[in-house]
């Protein structure tokens, strides 16, 4: 079966104990069968136990896997969601100006890796758009890091922040090829930040993407919206689920 799921990110303020069993019953209806979480401590309490309720689980989350003193707790919390891979989903901007420091983010992403595999995990890297601002060594600074990272660190492309940093993304996608896994998408304005609109209805060539990227996990995710998120969510995914056929 093919993952759709959701960023939980995009639902922080809409999905609590009380509103958890109507807003998942909305989001499964329109063809989510997963949920991407984040900060998996702060819904540790209640979300597994809703998202067993509703026949799904969150086989990836965002989480701080580098420079986090205590993994065995992390890993501990994602077992319970169901989680099979792990991404970082942010790092110092400043980083990828410097050869320098993203070879210190490789080592650590690499030494991670048979951490997480032991602990029956795979681990990742998600971007934003300052990854793709700066030179480094004659490409941008997400292909270098990408370039000194161990093959088993998997990558989530950010759609929607790679060509807001100026990135063809499917022709990105070709070049990093199965190092690429899941896929964020989302839609909005390509010519400065503001909130992000049901996908579709944005200035991202989704079709293009959501084609060339066929073979990933699918996930929607609103960084902010200026309506209501859940129905902007429940309209996304109807839309990337009529690409899925």
């Amino acid at each position: 079966m093919t993952v759709l799921s959701v960023q939980l990110y995009s639902l922080r303020d809409a999905i609590t104990p009380e509103t958890a069993d109507a807003v998942l019953d909305k989001l499964t209806a329109a063809g989510a069968n997963a949920i991407e979480g984040f900060a998996p401590e702060r819904f540790a309490d209640w979300l597994p136990e809703a998202l067993r309720r509703h026949g799904i689980s969150s086989p990836s989350i965002h989480a701080r896997i580098v420079d986090n003193d205590d993994l065995d707790a992390l890993f501990a919390i994602c077992k319970d969601f169901g989680t099979k891979t792990i991404f970082l989903p942010h790092y110092d901007p400043s980083a990828f100006a410097s050869a320098e420091q993203l070879d210190i983010l490789a080592d650590k992403l690499n030494a991670l890796v048979p951490v997480a595999e032991a602990a029956g995990f795979r681990i990742g890297y998600h971007n934003h758009d300052f990854e793709f601002k700066h030179e480094v060594n004659g490409t941008t600074g997400y292909e270098y890091l990408v370039s000194k990272l161990d093959d088993k660190v998997l990558l989530e492309l950010d759609t929607f922040w790679a060509a807001f940093g100026g990135q063809d993304v499917p022709a990105l996608l070709a070049k990093l090829g199965d190092r690429v896994t899941h896929l964020h998408i989302k839609d909005g304005r390509l010519d400065e930040r503001a909130d992000n609109v049901a996908v579709g209805t944005g200035e991202l060539d989704v079709d293009s993407i959501l084609e060339a990227g066929r073979d990933k996990v699918w996930v929607v995710e609103f960084d902010s919206c200026g309506t209501d998120v859940v129905q902007a969510t429940v309209e996304s995914l109807q839309y990337v689920a009529g690409k899925q056929a």
